[in-house]
């Protein structure tokens, strides 16, 4: 909740919530650009399989040039 209430108070709108459980390819999708240089997809995949995930949309009105 409280990770929540941080991007609320950045400005952002949640556009979607989703719980599910990912796998492999999922995974590979998500975190593909970040590995091998910060994550190994073995170690995520067994973070992942402990159970399911909250994946959310967010957005923000010039929410890239503000990072």
């Amino acid at each position: 909740m409280f990770i929540l209430d941080e991007f609320l108070r950045a400005k952002f709108t949640i556009c979607a919530l989703k719980k599910t459980a990912l796998g492999i390819n999922d995974i590979q999708d998500l975190f593909g650009d970040l590995i091998p240089k910060i994550h190994t997809l073995e170690v995520l995949n067994i973070e992942f399989k402990r159970g399911e995930s909250i994946l959310i949309v967010l957005e923000k009105t010039k929410g890239l040039e503000a990072c």
